[in-house]
């Protein structure tokens, strides 16, 4: 069963927001705004390449975007045009990821419909039946996939555009890879809320629309033209608030309503120290009981709280003494959530106030492995590691961390983790099952020729457990993990 996200709650909200009559209200100054574009583009685009006036649309279009993407990323999902929700360049900013994430797509199609098809027009598209297609085989497949590019790039990109926050995001395939490997199921949601939306709000309002038109026609022909024309654009009018709303809540509603996350779970009560449950069902994330930190569900936190530490990291190695005390200020003001525990954590650091940074460390991983956040963890995790002894993590946790450390080849940190649970369980076949994870490390590391440091795992674990029922299979692994060390050089 996929993951369910908050953003399919979400979104009903939007569309419900988006049906309210106040909407032609907001529509108003994106009318003007049109008619100011149009009227500029009249006296400086006649000589204008067709390539840049379609650029130019785009970047207009892509602003609209931006004035209700960047708010409801936020949680602010009925914000309309005018808001103080956008930073100072942030909406200057997201028209250049929108205009980069355009030339991704556009590049390869004009291309293809330039070389394949000896056109330059997108338009040429959609002038062509179904028959058209089946006509041409190949080359109407190839007609068919670029048209269903021009369809939903658009929509894909305003989503990228909004959950990118440098030019170094949009140049790296980590956030593709995120749409595809943890968002892709709320997708569907996501363009049923578009097509779904702008359906209803059309049936909602197609008929008093048209009565005023008819009272239109009564006054003068004029009138009754420009509003019937009115009508006839409305889709493009309202696109940029209903697509713009649904893309920062698609952001915003990045966390899981995982059940595990809504409050504490008492370690006791947990499949990881039942003797009744396998130790390897257990892959929920856990909260301990009794801990310091509020409980998980605090930590659900706005996309903006992820872009202020995503800033503070890509800039924390060039902060002088005095920035850093202006960071960590407004680090401290901002209230509590995974984002800024997380900044705070490195924060403290770098400005050697060890015992804060152990301390915010310790609530930031409990928090990051509530929500799940193993990346986040990992690094953490990493750059304490002196210190990871004074982090204060239960043995569920470790537990939990302990695999996503060794997927990122980090196996003497994972086996840490492995060891310490290891000692504070009771029961023998959970220490005997936590026992082969920890092989299991060893053998992983092996697998990818890191022969040294499976062989430093082997010693480890007969070191610590000599007793252990694993120790032939151990002996024998080494003897092979020896033999592939001795071998280059005999």
């Amino acid at each position: 069963m996929d993951d369910i996200s908050n953003f399919r709650g979400m979104s009903g909200e939007v569309v419900r927001g988006f049906l309210k009559f106040s909407t032609f209200l907001t529509i108003i100054p994106i009318v003007l705004f049109w008619l100011a574009f149009y009227i500029l583009l009249y006296f400086i685009g006649r000589r204008m390449p067709g390539y840049l006036f379609f650029f130019l649309n785009i970047a207009a279009a892509s602003f609209l975007l931006a004035r209700f993407a960047i708010p409801a990323s936020q949680g602010e999902l009925n914000a309309g045009i005018f808001n103080a929700h956008i930073q100072r360049g942030e909406t200057l900013a997201f028209v250049l990821r929108y205009l980069i994430y355009t030339l991704f797509w556009c590049v390869p199609v004009f291309l293809i419909l330039y070389f394949v098809f000896h056109t330059s027009s997108l338009f040429s598209l959609f002038s062509w039946g179904g028959t058209s297609y089946l006509g041409m085989g190949i080359k109407g497949l190839l007609m068919a996939l670029v048209m269903l590019v021009c369809l939903f790039a658009p929509t894909i990109a305003c989503l990228l555009a909004t959950e990118t926050s440098s030019l170094e995001e949009v140049f790296s395939l980590d956030t593709i890879g995120w749409l595809y490997n943890e968002r892709r199921w709320d997708l569907s949601s996501f363009y049923s809320s578009i097509i779904g939306g702008m359906l209803v709000f059309y049936a909602k309002y197609l008929v008093p629309l048209l009565v005023v038109n008819l009272i239109a026609y009564k006054i003068s022909d004029e009138a009754g033209m420009s509003f019937s024309l009115f009508i006839y654009l409305l889709p493009v009018l309202v696109s940029p608030i209903l697509i713009g709303r649904l893309s920062g809540a698609f952001i915003a509603g990045e966390s899981q309503m995982d059940s595990t996350l809504h409050g504490a779970i008492n370690p006791m009560n947990n499949p990881v120290f039942s003797s009744h449950v396998p130790l390897r069902q257990h892959e929920k994330p856990v909260s301990q009981a009794g801990s310091s930190i509020p409980p998980a569900s605090n930590f659900v936190s706005p996309a903006r709280f992820k872009k202020e530490y995503e800033h503070v990291m890509n800039t924390l190695d060039k902060l002088g003494d005095e920035e850093l005390g202006q960071v960590i200020e407004t680090a401290e003001s901002t209230e509590v959530n995974v984002y800024t525990l997380l900044q705070l954590s490195y924060l403290y650091k770098k400005a050697n106030r060890i015992p804060e940074a152990i301390e915010k460390a310790g609530m930031a991983l409990q928090a990051c492995l509530a929500e799940g956040m193993w990346f986040e963890a990992v690094q953490l995790f990493k750059s304490f590691a002196k210190e990871r002894a004074q982090l204060d993590l239960s043995p569920a946790q470790l537990l939990l961390l302990a695999p996503h450390l060794g997927k990122q080849k980090l196996f003497m940190h994972a086996a840490w983790c492995y060891l310490i649970a290891i000692n504070a369980m009771e029961d023998d076949d959970e220490k005997l099952a936590i026992q082969k994870k920890f092989l299991s490390l060893a053998h992983d590391a092996s697998q990818q020729n890191q022969l040294e440091v499976a062989l430093k795992l082997y010693h480890l674990f007969i070191q610590n457990y000599p007793d252990s029922t694993l120790i032939d299979f151990v002996n024998t692994a080494m003897s092979n993990v020896q033999e592939r060390l001795d071998k280059p050089s005999s």
